[in-house]
């Protein structure tokens, strides 16, 4: 079982700064992945 570690984040808006004065950085995406032995064993 993989626990989810819903409190830690790997990047938050107030990290990044936007390329232009005229933009602003709302949001941000953290995408997670695995790969298990059985993903392979499929046919």
């Amino acid at each position: 079982m993989i626990h989810r570690l819903s409190t830690a984040r790997l990047c938050r808006p107030s990290d990044l700064r936007p390329l232009r004065d005229d933009l602003e950085i709302v949001g941000t995406f953290n995408p997670g992945a695995i790969v298990s032995a059985d993903l392979f064993n499929q046919v």
